[in-house]
């Protein structure tokens, strides 16, 4: 009997359930057993849509990971008061706003037993100008362009970045991102060390405590492992809260030394952003729209998270500037419509205002 996985948020937590088939009783029934029996509660699915048939139901799986949110209500009231908790969406404390984050990059390009990796060094230059030019985050990285040598990463010289930024915890979330080989972060040494990802995210999890932590490996594969890597789903170690991950996994076909797909249109997208500010999850769904548009071919990005709540990226000045995020759903319709405008225009490079 088929069986499918899903994250419920309530209550300010993350609840992993398994559905035994696709329609609505199903998913109702294993929220019951999260929230009070005799509650009255919404589903609503990561983009803000009410759960209320079948139909709606499997789109909602279609992306994994399956996210919905749940909403308690109070059956008497009048509608106008019967969904109080989604309006007050718009507090601070309902949504993570990232505008001072550390973003410590790092990769190798060159190895001693392993192909050489030249997208390595572009992928890294374009995410360093995305976040340290367009959003003026303070941004760490294994490779410089500047110096030749630092193509080259081994495993003492990752421990001793990592240790370096440890200590500094100025900072309101964690970006980490890695660009080379493998599932696990394979180093240049002879012998080709690596660091457990699992390690990495352990390291930063206690400095970052009750902090938005955002995780991001794009590794690169032979066409074989790429043809395996679809067939599985990827090991997801750190459950602690507040922790997002992306998995990029992308083929040696699609790459060239101008870099992967996912790192040029993950960049065009997030710069995108900046001008008018949607939840990373959104974004992320924007990008591999724009990746399959590109190649033609779906490329495996996958995406979990234990965030109770939704990311918003805003440039470091934000601080500075008087903005509120109307998180109404009329406004978000409004909003979604523009950015799918935008994204056809860039592609027909026309240009135009839209209003």
């Amino acid at each position: 009997m088929s069986s499918y996985k899903a994250f419920v948020y309530f209550g300010g937590k993350a609840h992993e359930i398994i559905v035994t088939s696709l329609n609505l009783k199903s998913l109702k029934e294993e929220v019951v057993k999260i929230v009070n029996k005799n509650d009255y509660f919404r589903i609503v699915d990561n983009n803000e849509q009410e759960i209320i048939n079948d139909q709606q139901l499997k789109i909602s799986f279609e992306i994994q990971p399956a996210l919905f949110f749940v909403y308690c209500i109070n059956n008497n009231d009048n509608d106008e008061k019967k969904y109080p908790e989604d309006k007050n969406k718009k507090e601070d404390n309902e949504c993570y706003k990232i505008v001072n984050p550390l973003v410590l990059l790092t990769g190798a390009s060159k190895y001693n037993n392993l192909d050489y990796l030249p997208e390595v060094k572009a992928d890294l230059i374009m995410i360093r100008n995305l976040f340290e030019e367009i959003y003026g985050y303070d941004v760490y990285s294994t490779y410089d362009q500047n110096k030749p040598e630092t193509e080259l990463l081994t495993l003492n010289q990752l421990e001793i970045f990592l240790m370096k930024h440890y200590i500094n915890n100025n900072y309101d979330s964690l970006i980490f991102v890695w660009c080379g080989h493998g599932d696990i972060l394979i180093t240049s040494d002879d012998d080709n060390e690596y660091k457990l990802f699992k390690k990495v995210q352990e390291l930063f999890t206690n400095i970052f405590l009750n902090k938005p932590k955002i995780f991001i490996k794009n590794i690169y594969v032979k066409e074989e492992q790429y043809q395996q890597q679809q067939q599985q789903q990827q090991q997801w170690y750190n459950n602690e809260s507040n922790t997002f991950i992306i998995f990029s996994t992308t083929s040696r076909k699609l790459i060239s030394e101008k870099g992967s797909y996912f790192a040029e249109c993950f960049c065009d997208i997030m710069s995108q952003n900046i001008n008018l500010p949607k939840p990373l999850d959104s974004n992320l769904m924007s990008i591999s729209k724009l990746i399959e548009q590109k190649v033609l071919t779906e490329q495996i990005v996958q995406v979990i998270t234990t965030c109770d709540r939704h990311i918003f990226l805003y440039n470091k000045d934000y601080s500075n500037i008087n903005i509120e995020i109307d998180q109404d759903l009329f406004w978000n319709e409004a909003n979604k419509k523009a950015h799918e405008i935008v994204n056809e225009m860039i592609n027909k490079r026309n240009q135009g205002i839209i209003v």
